[in-house]
């Protein structure tokens, strides 16, 4: 074998032995200070919770790792989401839990160039999410797996507003009409090209249609339209208060504590 040869034959493996012995380097021990996407994922939620939220904390059900989704990705963890267990609220009509958001940092000398890296523990917030239940009991709520919507950005009282939509669907049942003008966007039958019998034809269909156990957000319209549809604006002393849904949203415009008239939209979800 020629000099040259063994030289570089001698290099490669070198540095084939370099990579092999850093990839080889056992990662410390996930703790508050450091831990990695991948020893986060690893652990079930309670066990996550112990060595982040420390002793003390409620029982948890869940965690999100963040970023989650449509998140801007990073190399590390950006936050971590507990759900508490769901019990029943002590307004009647909801169950309730408490999503404790703790967040992280990125350690000195992280890059975005890198690979997967480590973050720290910086602090915690708390936020009450609330979901309606019309019968809600300790056994209805404990068996609740889906999404609520946030107390803390309520721009009126969650249990006033939804015990009267709920009485108003239940009106527009029974009668065939909704105690209150429903006007309604159907961009969802037009997106998927839907037939006929698929298609909202009345106000009272799509009043009726939109779930109130499935809301996610309860905005009032300064914090902004959900997925920018189109809304029609509110009339000189109106309130707007927009419930959305996944896939939808019902827009409810109150005077003087009274609905006066409500606007409902379906389209296909965000990014699409």
């Amino acid at each position: 074998m020629k000099p040259n040869v063994v030289s570089r034959w001698a290099l490669a493996s070198l540095t084939l032995l370099g990579a092999t012995a850093l990839l080889a380097q056992p990662i410390p021990a996930p703790s508050r200070d450091a831990i990695w996407s991948e020893q986060a994922r690893s652990l079930e939620p309670g066990k996550l919770a112990d060595l982040i939220l420390g002793p003390g904390h409620p029982p948890i059900r869940g965690a999100g790792i963040h970023p989650i989704g449509m998140e801007p990705p990073t190399p590390w963890i950006t936050a971590i989401t507990f759900a508490t267990d769901v019990s029943a609220s002590t307004a009647t009509g909801f169950c309730q839990w408490y999503d404790i958001f703790a967040e992280f940092a990125p350690l000195p000398g992280n890059t975005f160039n890198g690979g997967p890296q480590p973050a720290r523990f910086v602090g915690t917030s708390t936020e009450l999410i609330l979901v309606w239940k019309p019968d809600a009991d300790a056994a209805r709520c404990a068996a609740h797996r889906g999404f609520g919507f946030s107390a803390r950005r309520m721009p009126i009282s969650a249990p006033q507003l939804f015990r009267t939509l709920a009485a108003a669907q239940q009106v527009s049942r029974k009668r065939g009409r909704p105690p209150f003008p429903v006007t309604f966007n159907d961009r969802l039958a037009d997106q998927l090209q839907l037939s006929k019998t698929e298609r909202w034809t009345k106000g009272r269909h799509a009043f009726e249609w939109f779930e109130l156990e499935q809301v996610v957000s309860v905005l009032g319209w300064q914090d902004g339209q959900p997925f920018t549809i189109p809304i029609p604006p509110a009339r000189a002393g109106e309130q707007q208060i927009i419930l959305s849904k996944s896939d939808s949203a019902l827009v409810v415009y109150s005077k003087d504590g009274t609905i006066k008239r409500a606007f409902v939209s379906r389209y296909i979800p965000a990014p699409f």
